[in-house]
Protein backbone atom coordinates (compact mmCIF):
# COMPACT_ATOMS: atom_id res chain seq x y z
CA UNK A 1 0.00 0.00 0.00
CA UNK A 2 1.37 3.50 -1.02
CA UNK A 3 0.41 6.85 0.69
CA UNK A 4 0.68 10.48 -0.66
CA UNK A 5 0.74 13.03 2.20
CA UNK A 6 0.01 16.04 -0.05
CA UNK A 7 -3.03 14.47 -1.61
CA UNK A 8 -3.86 12.71 1.59
CA UNK A 9 -4.72 9.59 -0.40
CA UNK A 10 -3.61 5.96 -0.22
CA UNK A 11 -3.44 3.49 -3.06
CA UNK A 12 -3.32 -0.32 -2.54
CA UNK A 13 -3.30 -3.40 -4.70
CA UNK A 14 -3.13 -7.22 -4.03
CA UNK A 15 -0.65 -9.51 -5.71
CA UNK A 16 -1.08 -13.32 -5.59
CA UNK A 17 2.13 -15.31 -5.47
CA UNK A 18 1.75 -18.68 -7.18
CA UNK A 19 4.43 -20.83 -5.53
CA UNK A 20 5.16 -23.92 -7.52
CA UNK A 21 6.37 -27.07 -5.77
CA UNK A 22 6.62 -30.75 -6.43
CA UNK A 23 4.09 -33.19 -4.91
CA UNK A 24 4.39 -34.48 -1.37
CA UNK A 25 2.43 -37.02 0.69
CA UNK A 26 0.97 -35.93 4.00
CA UNK A 27 1.29 -38.05 7.13
CA UNK A 28 -2.39 -39.00 6.84
CA UNK A 29 -1.88 -40.89 3.58
CA UNK A 30 -2.17 -44.67 4.25
CA UNK A 31 0.78 -46.89 3.37
CA UNK A 32 -0.91 -50.32 3.62
CA UNK A 33 -3.62 -51.86 1.47
CA UNK A 34 -5.33 -54.79 3.25
CA UNK A 35 -7.20 -57.10 0.88
CA UNK A 36 -8.48 -60.62 1.71
CA UNK A 37 -7.53 -63.22 -0.87
CA UNK A 38 -10.07 -63.42 -3.75
CA UNK A 39 -11.77 -60.33 -2.27
CA UNK A 40 -11.22 -56.58 -2.71
CA UNK A 41 -9.65 -53.51 -1.09
CA UNK A 42 -9.04 -49.82 -1.81
CA UNK A 43 -6.33 -47.28 -0.96
CA UNK A 44 -6.23 -43.52 -1.63
CA UNK A 45 -2.73 -42.02 -1.87
CA UNK A 46 -3.60 -38.48 -2.98
CA UNK A 47 -0.57 -36.16 -2.92
CA UNK A 48 -0.42 -32.36 -2.62
CA UNK A 49 1.48 -30.25 -5.16
CA UNK A 50 1.47 -27.17 -7.39
CA UNK A 51 0.67 -27.49 -10.21
CA UNK A 52 -2.16 -29.61 -8.82
CA UNK A 53 -2.28 -31.80 -11.89
CA UNK A 54 -0.39 -34.80 -10.59
CA UNK A 55 0.44 -38.02 -12.37
CA UNK A 56 0.64 -41.27 -10.40
CA UNK A 57 2.87 -44.10 -11.57
CA UNK A 58 3.26 -47.45 -9.79
CA UNK A 59 6.36 -49.64 -9.65
CA UNK A 60 7.09 -53.08 -8.24
CA UNK A 61 10.59 -54.50 -8.04
CA UNK A 62 11.76 -51.46 -10.05
CA UNK A 63 9.38 -52.44 -12.84
CA UNK A 64 6.66 -50.11 -14.07
CA UNK A 65 3.17 -51.42 -13.47
CA UNK A 66 0.31 -51.28 -15.94
CA UNK A 67 -3.21 -51.81 -14.71
CA UNK A 68 -6.13 -53.73 -16.08
CA UNK A 69 -4.44 -55.18 -19.15
CA UNK A 70 -1.66 -57.54 -20.12
CA UNK A 71 1.94 -56.45 -20.51
CA UNK A 72 3.10 -55.19 -23.87
CA UNK A 73 6.80 -54.78 -23.10
CA UNK A 74 9.25 -56.87 -21.12
CA UNK A 75 9.72 -54.05 -18.61
CA UNK A 76 6.01 -53.71 -17.95
CA UNK A 77 4.51 -55.88 -15.24
CA UNK A 78 0.86 -56.88 -15.58
CA UNK A 79 -1.44 -56.34 -12.60
CA UNK A 80 -4.75 -57.67 -13.84
CA UNK A 81 -6.11 -57.73 -10.26
CA UNK A 82 -5.69 -53.96 -9.80
CA UNK A 83 -7.40 -50.92 -11.31
CA UNK A 84 -6.14 -47.34 -10.97
CA UNK A 85 -8.32 -44.25 -10.77
CA UNK A 86 -5.91 -41.36 -10.33
CA UNK A 87 -4.60 -41.58 -6.77
CA UNK A 88 -6.98 -44.41 -5.90
CA UNK A 89 -5.89 -48.02 -6.28
CA UNK A 90 -8.63 -50.67 -6.33
CA UNK A 91 -7.67 -54.29 -5.67
CA UNK A 92 -10.09 -57.04 -6.69
CA UNK A 93 -9.81 -60.83 -6.60
CA UNK A 94 -6.21 -60.55 -5.42
CA UNK A 95 -3.94 -63.54 -4.86
CA UNK A 96 -0.90 -64.09 -2.64
CA UNK A 97 1.30 -63.46 -5.67
CA UNK A 98 0.08 -59.84 -5.64
CA UNK A 99 1.35 -59.25 -2.10
CA UNK A 100 4.45 -57.16 -1.51
CA UNK A 101 5.87 -53.63 -1.49
CA UNK A 102 4.98 -51.21 -4.26
CA UNK A 103 6.25 -47.68 -4.97
CA UNK A 104 3.83 -45.00 -6.10
CA UNK A 105 5.44 -41.98 -7.78
CA UNK A 106 3.56 -38.67 -7.74
CA UNK A 107 4.91 -36.16 -10.27
CA UNK A 108 4.11 -32.76 -11.76
CA UNK A 109 6.12 -30.19 -13.72
CA UNK A 110 8.13 -29.29 -10.63
CA UNK A 111 9.34 -32.76 -9.77
CA UNK A 112 8.36 -36.08 -8.26
CA UNK A 113 8.01 -37.82 -4.88
CA UNK A 114 7.87 -41.54 -4.05
CA UNK A 115 5.82 -43.40 -1.43
CA UNK A 116 6.18 -47.09 -0.51
CA UNK A 117 2.87 -48.97 -0.17
CA UNK A 118 2.46 -52.49 1.21
CA UNK A 119 -0.17 -54.63 -0.49
CA UNK A 120 -1.13 -56.97 2.34
CA UNK A 121 -3.05 -59.96 0.94
CA UNK A 122 -4.84 -61.73 3.80
CA UNK A 123 -5.70 -65.43 3.56
CA UNK A 124 -7.04 -68.36 5.55
CA UNK A 125 -4.63 -70.44 7.68
CA UNK A 126 -2.91 -73.64 6.63
CA UNK A 127 -0.87 -75.81 9.00
CA UNK A 128 2.18 -76.90 7.04
CA UNK A 129 3.95 -78.98 9.70
CA UNK A 130 3.18 -80.61 13.05
CA UNK A 131 5.61 -83.22 14.46
CA UNK A 132 4.17 -86.70 14.99
CA UNK A 133 7.05 -87.84 17.21
CA UNK A 134 8.74 -85.07 19.15
CA UNK A 135 11.15 -86.59 21.69
CA UNK A 136 12.44 -84.65 24.69
CA UNK A 137 14.50 -85.70 27.70
CA UNK A 138 12.82 -85.88 31.09
CA UNK A 139 13.17 -82.66 33.16
CA UNK A 140 14.02 -80.64 30.02
CA UNK A 141 11.84 -77.91 28.49
CA UNK A 142 9.53 -79.40 25.88
CA UNK A 143 8.48 -77.25 22.92
CA UNK A 144 5.53 -78.57 20.96
CA UNK A 145 5.00 -76.63 17.73
CA UNK A 146 3.06 -76.32 14.50
CA UNK A 147 4.16 -74.30 11.48
CA UNK A 148 1.44 -72.15 9.94
CA UNK A 149 0.96 -70.28 6.68
CA UNK A 150 -1.60 -67.55 7.40
CA UNK A 151 -2.13 -63.81 7.19
CA UNK A 152 -2.90 -62.25 9.59
CA UNK A 153 -1.48 -64.37 12.41
CA UNK A 154 -0.88 -63.67 16.09
CA UNK A 155 -0.71 -65.79 19.23
CA UNK A 156 -4.38 -65.18 20.09
CA UNK A 157 -5.41 -66.90 16.84
CA UNK A 158 -3.81 -70.22 17.88
CA UNK A 159 -5.53 -72.50 20.38
CA UNK A 160 -3.80 -75.51 21.95
CA UNK A 161 -5.72 -78.33 23.64
CA UNK A 162 -5.35 -81.88 24.91
CA UNK A 163 -8.03 -84.08 26.46
CA UNK A 164 -7.60 -84.63 30.19
CA UNK A 165 -4.46 -82.50 30.43
CA UNK A 166 -3.74 -79.54 32.71
CA UNK A 167 -3.04 -76.89 30.06
CA UNK A 168 -1.89 -74.41 32.73
CA UNK A 169 1.44 -76.28 32.68
CA UNK A 170 2.06 -75.05 29.13
CA UNK A 171 2.82 -71.55 27.81
CA UNK A 172 1.74 -70.62 24.25
CA UNK A 173 4.09 -68.52 22.11
CA UNK A 174 4.39 -67.41 18.48
CA UNK A 175 7.60 -66.82 16.55
CA UNK A 176 7.02 -65.71 12.98
CA UNK A 177 4.82 -68.39 11.44
CA UNK A 178 5.55 -71.00 14.13
CA UNK A 179 3.15 -71.50 17.04
CA UNK A 180 4.76 -73.08 20.10
CA UNK A 181 3.67 -74.59 23.39
CA UNK A 182 6.41 -74.68 26.03
CA UNK A 183 6.36 -77.07 29.01
CA UNK A 184 9.03 -76.68 31.68
CA UNK A 185 10.53 -79.69 33.50
CA UNK A 186 8.73 -82.23 31.33
CA UNK A 187 7.74 -85.58 32.84
CA UNK A 188 6.38 -88.78 31.31
CA UNK A 189 2.86 -87.59 32.21
CA UNK A 190 3.33 -84.75 29.70
CA UNK A 191 3.61 -87.26 26.85
CA UNK A 192 0.51 -87.08 24.68
CA UNK A 193 -1.27 -85.73 21.63
CA UNK A 194 -1.72 -81.94 21.49
CA UNK A 195 -4.12 -80.28 19.05
CA UNK A 196 -3.10 -77.03 17.33
CA UNK A 197 -6.14 -75.10 16.05
CA UNK A 198 -5.80 -71.88 14.04
CA UNK A 199 -8.53 -69.36 13.21
CA UNK A 200 -7.64 -65.89 11.90
CA UNK A 201 -11.18 -64.94 10.89
CA UNK A 202 -10.61 -65.59 7.18
CA UNK A 203 -12.01 -68.84 5.85
CA UNK A 204 -12.47 -71.91 8.03
CA UNK A 205 -10.43 -72.80 11.11
CA UNK A 206 -7.86 -75.58 10.64
CA UNK A 207 -6.26 -77.97 13.10
CA UNK A 208 -3.61 -80.67 13.31
CA UNK A 209 -2.01 -82.74 16.05
CA UNK A 210 1.53 -82.79 17.42
CA UNK A 211 2.79 -85.71 19.52
CA UNK A 212 5.11 -85.09 22.47
CA UNK A 213 7.10 -88.05 23.83
CA UNK A 214 9.08 -87.55 27.04
CA UNK A 215 11.81 -90.18 27.22
CA UNK A 216 11.57 -92.70 30.06
CA UNK A 217 12.48 -96.33 30.65
CA UNK A 218 9.82 -99.05 30.20
CA UNK A 219 7.34 -99.78 32.98
CA UNK A 220 5.62 -103.18 32.81
CA UNK A 221 1.93 -103.47 33.75
CA UNK A 222 1.88 -105.47 37.02
CA UNK A 223 -1.85 -106.23 36.97
CA UNK A 224 -2.65 -109.68 38.46
CA UNK A 225 -4.52 -110.59 35.27
CA UNK A 226 -1.17 -110.74 33.44
CA UNK A 227 0.79 -112.51 36.18
CA UNK A 228 -0.33 -115.97 35.05
CA UNK A 229 -1.15 -117.97 31.95
CA UNK A 230 -2.83 -121.36 31.57
CA UNK A 231 -3.61 -123.99 28.97
CA UNK A 232 -4.75 -127.60 28.80
CA UNK A 233 -2.31 -130.21 27.59
CA UNK A 234 -1.62 -130.14 23.85
CA UNK A 235 -3.26 -126.71 23.52
CA UNK A 236 -1.54 -123.35 22.96
CA UNK A 237 -0.92 -120.99 25.87
CA UNK A 238 -0.48 -117.20 25.57
CA UNK A 239 1.61 -115.22 28.08
CA UNK A 240 1.02 -111.46 27.90
CA UNK A 241 3.38 -108.61 28.75
CA UNK A 242 2.36 -104.93 28.50
CA UNK A 243 4.60 -101.92 29.05
CA UNK A 244 4.83 -98.16 28.58
CA UNK A 245 7.95 -96.24 27.60
CA UNK A 246 9.55 -93.78 25.19
CA UNK A 247 11.21 -94.20 22.76
CA UNK A 248 9.59 -97.39 21.46
CA UNK A 249 9.73 -100.44 23.72
CA UNK A 250 11.02 -103.83 22.57
CA UNK A 251 10.48 -107.18 24.33
CA UNK A 252 12.54 -110.27 25.03
CA UNK A 253 11.27 -113.55 26.53
CA UNK A 254 13.25 -115.93 28.74
CA UNK A 255 12.73 -119.34 30.31
CA UNK A 256 15.13 -119.61 33.17
CA UNK A 257 18.30 -117.82 32.08
CA UNK A 258 17.96 -118.64 28.37
CA UNK A 259 16.20 -116.48 25.82
CA UNK A 260 13.29 -118.28 24.18
CA UNK A 261 14.17 -119.67 20.74
CA UNK A 262 11.34 -118.97 18.27
CA UNK A 263 13.05 -120.66 15.31
CA UNK A 264 11.93 -124.22 16.17
CA UNK A 265 8.15 -123.66 16.06
CA UNK A 266 7.56 -124.43 19.74
CA UNK A 267 7.45 -120.76 20.68
CA UNK A 268 6.04 -117.74 18.88
CA UNK A 269 6.10 -114.07 19.86
CA UNK A 270 3.86 -111.16 18.84
CA UNK A 271 4.33 -107.41 19.14
CA UNK A 272 1.90 -104.50 18.91
CA UNK A 273 1.91 -100.79 19.69
CA UNK A 274 -1.38 -99.93 21.41
CA UNK A 275 -0.79 -96.22 22.13
CA UNK A 276 1.76 -93.47 21.68
CA UNK A 277 3.80 -94.89 24.60
CA UNK A 278 1.99 -98.24 25.09
CA UNK A 279 3.23 -101.57 23.75
CA UNK A 280 2.42 -105.23 24.27
CA UNK A 281 3.97 -108.59 23.43
CA UNK A 282 2.83 -112.17 23.83
CA UNK A 283 4.71 -115.45 24.07
CA UNK A 284 2.70 -118.31 22.59
CA UNK A 285 3.64 -121.82 23.70
CA UNK A 286 2.34 -124.39 21.20
CA UNK A 287 1.36 -128.00 21.97
CA UNK A 288 1.64 -127.45 25.71
CA UNK A 289 2.74 -130.36 27.91
CA UNK A 290 3.34 -130.65 31.63
CA UNK A 291 7.03 -129.97 31.08
CA UNK A 292 6.16 -126.51 29.72
CA UNK A 293 4.57 -125.46 33.01
CA UNK A 294 7.18 -123.11 34.40
CA UNK A 295 8.06 -119.48 35.12
CA UNK A 296 8.86 -117.31 32.13
CA UNK A 297 10.39 -113.86 32.18
CA UNK A 298 9.36 -110.85 30.08
CA UNK A 299 11.96 -108.11 29.61
CA UNK A 300 10.88 -104.71 28.21
CA UNK A 301 13.67 -102.37 27.10
CA UNK A 302 14.47 -99.20 25.17
CA UNK A 303 17.43 -96.83 24.92
CA UNK A 304 16.67 -95.33 28.35
CA UNK A 305 16.38 -98.50 30.44
CA UNK A 306 14.56 -101.79 31.05
CA UNK A 307 11.99 -103.56 33.24
CA UNK A 308 11.14 -107.24 33.75
CA UNK A 309 8.44 -109.51 35.17
CA UNK A 310 7.97 -113.22 35.89
CA UNK A 311 4.85 -114.94 34.50
CA UNK A 312 3.73 -118.39 35.65
CA UNK A 313 2.40 -120.92 33.11
CA UNK A 314 0.16 -123.68 34.55
CA UNK A 315 -2.83 -125.81 33.66
CA UNK A 316 -6.30 -124.28 33.52
CA UNK A 317 -8.15 -123.42 36.73
CA UNK A 318 -11.07 -121.46 38.09
CA UNK A 319 -10.76 -117.66 37.83
CA UNK A 320 -8.91 -115.59 40.41
CA UNK A 321 -11.01 -113.02 42.31
CA UNK A 322 -11.56 -109.66 40.62
CA UNK A 323 -9.82 -106.73 42.29
CA UNK A 324 -10.03 -102.93 42.55
CA UNK A 325 -13.76 -103.08 43.29
CA UNK A 326 -14.95 -99.44 43.11
CA UNK A 327 -18.15 -97.45 43.63
CA UNK A 328 -19.29 -95.42 40.59
CA UNK A 329 -22.73 -93.95 41.27
CA UNK A 330 -25.95 -94.34 43.25
CA UNK A 331 -29.62 -93.38 42.98
CA UNK A 332 -32.50 -93.81 45.41
CA UNK A 333 -32.93 -97.44 44.28
CA UNK A 334 -29.69 -98.48 42.51
CA UNK A 335 -25.91 -98.71 42.91
CA UNK A 336 -23.35 -98.83 40.07
CA UNK A 337 -19.92 -100.42 40.59
CA UNK A 338 -16.88 -101.42 38.56
CA UNK A 339 -13.89 -103.72 39.02
CA UNK A 340 -10.77 -105.08 37.33
CA UNK A 341 -10.86 -108.66 36.12
CA UNK A 342 -8.49 -111.13 37.76
CA UNK A 343 -6.70 -113.95 35.96
CA UNK A 344 -9.33 -115.89 33.99
CA UNK A 345 -7.80 -119.33 34.69
CA UNK A 346 -7.00 -119.91 31.04
CA UNK A 347 -10.54 -119.74 29.62
CA UNK A 348 -13.24 -117.15 29.05
CA UNK A 349 -14.82 -115.91 32.26
CA UNK A 350 -18.04 -114.17 33.17
CA UNK A 351 -18.93 -112.33 36.37
CA UNK A 352 -21.48 -112.62 39.15
CA UNK A 353 -22.38 -109.96 41.74
CA UNK A 354 -23.39 -110.83 45.31
CA UNK A 355 -25.02 -108.32 47.67
CA UNK A 356 -27.14 -107.95 50.79
CA UNK A 357 -28.34 -105.25 53.14
CA UNK A 358 -25.86 -104.18 55.78
CA UNK A 359 -27.17 -104.75 59.36
CA UNK A 360 -28.48 -101.47 60.74
CA UNK A 361 -26.53 -99.55 63.31
CA UNK A 362 -27.37 -99.97 66.97
CA UNK A 363 -30.33 -97.83 67.95
CA UNK A 364 -31.90 -97.77 64.48
CA UNK A 365 -35.29 -99.30 63.83
CA UNK A 366 -35.29 -102.81 62.36
CA UNK A 367 -37.96 -105.17 61.11
CA UNK A 368 -36.21 -108.17 62.65
CA UNK A 369 -35.52 -109.89 59.33
CA UNK A 370 -32.20 -111.63 58.71
CA UNK A 371 -30.89 -110.47 55.33
CA UNK A 372 -29.63 -113.14 52.94
CA UNK A 373 -27.37 -112.74 49.94
CA UNK A 374 -28.79 -112.03 46.51
CA UNK A 375 -26.97 -112.90 43.28
CA UNK A 376 -27.06 -111.32 39.83
CA UNK A 377 -25.22 -112.41 36.69
CA UNK A 378 -23.50 -109.54 34.90
CA UNK A 379 -24.65 -108.72 31.37
CA UNK A 380 -22.88 -108.45 29.01
CA UNK A 381 -21.07 -111.36 30.61
CA UNK A 382 -17.56 -109.93 30.13
CA UNK A 383 -18.46 -106.42 31.33
CA UNK A 384 -16.70 -105.03 34.41
CA UNK A 385 -19.36 -102.36 35.01
CA UNK A 386 -22.72 -103.24 36.54
CA UNK A 387 -25.77 -101.54 38.10
CA UNK A 388 -27.76 -103.28 40.85
CA UNK A 389 -31.39 -102.13 40.63
CA UNK A 390 -34.59 -102.29 42.72
CA UNK A 391 -32.81 -101.50 45.99
CA UNK A 392 -34.35 -99.80 49.02
CA UNK A 393 -34.25 -96.08 49.67
CA UNK A 394 -31.41 -94.83 51.93
CA UNK A 395 -30.08 -98.34 52.59
CA UNK A 396 -26.50 -99.62 52.81
CA UNK A 397 -25.43 -102.77 50.97
CA UNK A 398 -22.44 -105.10 51.11
CA UNK A 399 -21.32 -105.95 47.57
CA UNK A 400 -18.67 -108.23 46.05
CA UNK A 401 -17.90 -109.96 42.72
CA UNK A 402 -16.48 -113.25 41.48
CA UNK A 403 -15.48 -114.76 38.15
CA UNK A 404 -16.90 -117.95 36.65
CA UNK A 405 -15.47 -120.02 33.79
CA UNK A 406 -16.10 -123.47 32.34
CA UNK A 407 -14.28 -125.10 35.26
CA UNK A 408 -16.54 -123.54 37.85
CA UNK A 409 -17.03 -120.61 40.17
CA UNK A 410 -14.11 -118.58 41.44
CA UNK A 411 -13.78 -117.06 44.89
CA UNK A 412 -15.62 -113.83 45.72
CA UNK A 413 -13.40 -110.81 46.27
CA UNK A 414 -12.98 -110.77 50.09
CA UNK A 415 -12.63 -106.98 50.28
CA UNK A 416 -16.32 -106.14 49.97
CA UNK A 417 -17.66 -102.78 48.85
CA UNK A 418 -20.11 -100.93 51.13
CA UNK A 419 -22.43 -98.66 49.15
CA UNK A 420 -25.56 -96.76 50.18
CA UNK A 421 -28.53 -95.69 48.07
CA UNK A 422 -29.64 -92.07 48.06
CA UNK A 423 -32.09 -90.83 50.68
CA UNK A 424 -33.89 -88.58 48.18
CA UNK A 425 -36.38 -90.05 45.72
CA UNK A 426 -37.08 -88.28 42.41
CA UNK A 427 -39.79 -85.62 42.62
CA UNK A 428 -41.70 -87.22 39.74
CA UNK A 429 -42.09 -90.53 41.53
CA UNK A 430 -45.51 -90.88 43.17
CA UNK A 431 -45.85 -92.33 46.65
CA UNK A 432 -47.40 -95.75 47.21
CA UNK A 433 -50.33 -96.24 49.62
CA UNK A 434 -47.97 -97.80 52.17
CA UNK A 435 -45.98 -94.58 52.28
CA UNK A 436 -49.05 -92.42 53.26
CA UNK A 437 -49.23 -91.70 57.04
CA UNK A 438 -52.30 -93.04 58.93
CA UNK A 439 -53.23 -89.58 60.27
CA UNK A 440 -53.67 -88.30 56.71
CA UNK A 441 -55.92 -91.23 55.80
CA UNK A 442 -58.12 -90.64 58.91
CA UNK A 443 -58.33 -86.90 58.27
CA UNK A 444 -59.42 -87.37 54.66
CA UNK A 445 -62.02 -89.99 55.71
CA UNK A 446 -63.57 -87.72 58.38
CA UNK A 447 -63.75 -84.78 55.99
CA UNK A 448 -65.47 -86.99 53.44
CA UNK A 449 -68.10 -88.10 55.97
CA UNK A 450 -68.77 -84.50 57.06
CA UNK A 451 -69.24 -83.38 53.47
CA UNK A 452 -71.58 -86.29 52.83
CA UNK A 453 -73.69 -85.35 55.90
CA UNK A 454 -73.92 -81.73 54.78
CA UNK A 455 -75.13 -82.83 51.36
CA UNK A 456 -77.89 -84.97 52.94
CA UNK A 457 -79.06 -82.06 55.16
CA UNK A 458 -79.17 -79.70 52.20
CA UNK A 459 -81.26 -82.15 50.20
CA UNK A 460 -83.76 -82.60 53.08
CA UNK A 461 -83.96 -78.82 53.56
CA UNK A 462 -84.89 -78.21 49.92
CA UNK A 463 -87.48 -81.03 49.94
CA UNK A 464 -89.28 -79.60 53.01
CA UNK A 465 -89.17 -76.09 51.58
CA UNK A 466 -90.72 -77.27 48.36
CA UNK A 467 -93.56 -79.00 50.23
CA UNK A 468 -94.34 -75.87 52.30
CA UNK A 469 -94.45 -73.72 49.20
CA UNK A 470 -96.87 -76.15 47.61
CA UNK A 471 -99.23 -76.15 50.65
CA UNK A 472 -99.34 -72.35 50.76
CA UNK A 473 -100.32 -72.23 47.13
CA UNK A 474 -103.37 -74.48 47.71
CA UNK A 475 -104.79 -72.25 50.50
CA UNK A 476 -104.56 -68.98 48.61
CA UNK A 477 -105.87 -70.32 45.32
CA UNK A 478 -108.57 -73.01 46.03
CA UNK A 479 -109.61 -75.09 43.08
CA UNK A 480 -112.87 -74.16 41.15
CA UNK A 481 -115.92 -76.28 42.13
CA UNK A 482 -118.79 -76.86 39.72
CA UNK A 483 -122.19 -78.60 40.11
CA UNK A 484 -123.71 -80.28 37.18
CA UNK A 485 -127.44 -80.66 36.85
CA UNK A 486 -128.98 -82.98 34.43
CA UNK A 487 -132.44 -82.20 33.27
CA UNK A 488 -134.29 -85.01 31.73
CA UNK A 489 -137.64 -84.35 29.98
CA UNK A 490 -139.82 -87.28 29.34
CA UNK A 491 -142.23 -86.90 26.48
CA UNK A 492 -145.25 -89.11 26.49
CA UNK A 493 -146.31 -90.68 23.29
CA UNK A 494 -149.76 -90.08 22.20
Amino acid sequence: MATNKLLEQAVSDAVTLDVLYKPFFSEDVPTTLDAPETSFGTINVTAIGNPSKIKYTWFRLNEKVKFGKLVRTKRDLAMTHFLQDGAILNATNVTRADAGHYIVQASNSEGETNLTVLVNVQYAPLITKAPKKLYVDAAATATVFCEIDANPLDVSMVQWSRTGYNMSRATPELSGQTAMLKIDAATKEDSGIFTCKVNNGIGDAVEDTAVLLVKHSPEIDLSPAYSKAAAEKFESAALWCKAEGAPDVNFKWYRGTSEVDTSQGKYETTFKQTGIVSFESSLIVHNTTKSDYDRYKCVALNEVGMDERLIQLDGTSRPDPPFELRFVNETHNSVTLTWTAGFDGGSTQRFQVRYKEVPQAEGEATDGKVETYKYEDVFPSSSTLFTIKELKLATSYEITVRGINRLGEGVFQPNVLIARTSAVAPATESSTPDDVPLIIILTVSILGMVLLGLNVLLILFFIRRRRKNKDRGLLSNPPNQSISFTCMIHRSEQ
